[in-house]
């Protein structure tokens, strides 16, 4: 007897014996759907599992429910952070980070991931276009922002030390949330970013979420290590996927393929989430140290042939390219498999999006012919103009469905 893809995936999480499901909808019914539910999910299942490592040390998911739950309380009551609100993060990856994202998704705020390698004046630029409120800054920062005005600046020092405070704060009540939006800005650091919204769902990330955990063999790994930022939307939907089904994270302020290598060795870690020049310079430092990975998830830039052929010849079938935009979040993965296929290739589109490649005339193109990628799909921004995202990637697709990226609009 076949099971398919969801049902094995939940038989495989436990979440068809009834104590699990009555967690998820209690977790859902008592914080709304905001991603402070999924961590009290998770903190339900895996109470004494690490969830998160960085340089300061580990924390269990038992503890990240209680110190975001914690956090959450100081942003209502003593900062006034509530639904709606605006607020920015400028902050590398530690676990203050990820404390401060659930904190803010729990009160209902309006969560802006900004690129901590920004100019000033281009901060000062995305706190004025986008009508922030307040800031979540590294304490770098800090001295550089806090006489912005109609801002209020909470350095990641003072956070730390409300996690400190006395747990009293933990007994105060809280509001059932469920309009956080996490807003991921295009452009990166040149250009003029734009905003791109989406609202957190279990029901509309199923399909992005069921095709990371099967393509990428998520449910065989016991950790992963998220070098890229998690305030790009790729470290960010990795971050979240492992949470969920309570896995080992660990995370760095600054990636260092020196630093990087010792870690995978060391933690014999099996996963790991990263650009192009990232597996490049850890593959020049010490591929020896590598060979504990069994998936290299790469996106955000373009996968050289060359490149692919260094990884299998030295670490074996385990890269696998992902294609998506900050606007329509993932849309393909392709596995090494796909990958024997064709080095070229972005896969093949996941279940549940729609991706016509069009002419100049906005008319649909047969295979082989090159023209622009344009989106339909459940997960994408919400703040779009109409159903249909235009990408500005330009590409093609083969007789046998498979993808090919000529051109990335970054």
């Amino acid at each position: 007897m076949r099971i398919d893809k969801l049902g094995y995936v939940i038989y495989k999480m436990n979440l068809l014996s009834l104590k699990s499901i009555f967690r998820l909808i209690s977790s859902i019914l008592t914080r709304g759907l905001n991603l402070s539910a999924l961590l009290h999910f998770s903190s339900n299942m895996f109470p004494h599992h690490i969830a998160i490592h960085d340089s300061k040390g580990s924390i269990t998911y038992e503890q990240l429910n209680k110190t975001s739950t914690k956090l959450a309380n100081y942003f209502y009551h003593h900062e006034q952070i509530k639904a709606g609100i605006r607020l920015g993060f400028v902050c590398r990856n530690h676990t203050t980070l990820v404390q401060g994202l659930f904190a803010a998704s729990r009160v209902g705020a309006d969560i802006f991931l900004l690129n901590p390698s920004l100019s000033i004046s281009q901060l000062r630029d995305h706190i004025e276009r986008f009508q922030l409120k307040y800031l979540i800054v590294d304490n770098d920062w800090n001295d550089q922002l806090e006489q912005e005005k109609n801002l209020k600046v909470i350095p990641v020092s003072k956070v730390e030390s409300a996690l400190r405070s006395p747990d009293k704060i933990m007994n105060e009540k809280l509001p059932k949330t469920s309009g956080s939006k996490l807003m991921l800005l295009t452009g990166g650091t040149t250009g003029k970013s734009k905003q791109v919204a989406h609202k957190p769902s279990i029901f509309n990330y199923l399909n992005p979420f069921l095709a990371i955990l099967t393509k990428l063999k998520l449910l065989q790994y016991k950790n992963v290590f998220i070098a890229t930022p998690i305030f790009h939307g790729y470290g960010l939907a990795i971050l979240l996927a492992f949470l969920f089904l309570g896995k080992k994270v660990f995370i760095t302020e600054k990636f260092n393929a020196e630093t990087a290598c010792h870690l995978i060795s060391e933690y014999e870690i099996e996963a790991i989430t990263v650009v192009p020049l990232m597996i490049q310079k850890m593959l020049q430092e010490n591929p020896k140290e590598l060979h504990s990975l069994r998936c290299i998830a790469s996106g955000g830039a373009e996968l050289s042939p060359k490149l692919i052929l260094d990884v299998q010849s030295k670490l074996g079938p385990v890269l696998y390219n992902l294609y998506g935009t900050s606007e329509t979040g993932l849309n393909m993965i392709a596995t090494p498999h796909d990958l024997q296929y064709s080095l070229k290739t972005i896969g093949k589109k996941i279940k549940g999006m729609q991706l016509r490649v069009l002419d100049e005339n906005q008319e649909a193109l047969p295979a082989g012919i090159i023209g622009e990628f344009c989106i339909k799909n459940k997960w994408s921004m919400q703040n779009k103009k109409g159903r249909w995202v235009s990408t500005g990637d330009l590409g093609y697709y083969d007789q046998n469905g498979y993808f090919f990226l000529m051109w990335a609009k970054r």
